[in-house]
C-alpha cells in the first residue's frame, strides 16, 4: 500500500510527475541525514530532523514549488 507522500506524486499528470519524482530521489539520494515526511498535505524534506525544503505542485496554476529553508551544501 503507498503511503501519503506516493500517492501524492503517482497522482500527478506527466510531465509533472516525473520532474517531481526526479526532485524528490535526488533529494533523498543527496544525503543519509535527510528524510521525508508529510506535513501540511506536501512532501517536507528534513535535515537532521530540520526543515530542509518542501516539493509541491498547484494544479489550478499548473505550477510545480519547492522551497528551501536551510543550505546543507
Amino acid at each position: 500500500m503507498l503511503n501519503q507522500t506516493d500517492n501524492y506524486f503517482f497522482s500527478l499528470a506527466e510531465p509533472e510527475q516525473s520532474c517531481l519524482l526526479f526532485l524528490r530521489q535526488f533529494i533523498l539520494d543527496f544525503s543519509k541525514d535527510i528524510s521525508e515526511a508529510w506535513k501540511f498535505n506536501t512532501p517536507f524534506y528534513d535535515y537532521k530532523n530540520k526543515w530542509f525544503c518542501y516539493l509541491s505542485f498547484h494544479p489550478k496554476t499548473k505550477k510545480s514549488t519547492w522551497h528551501l529553508f536551510k543550505d546543507i551544501a
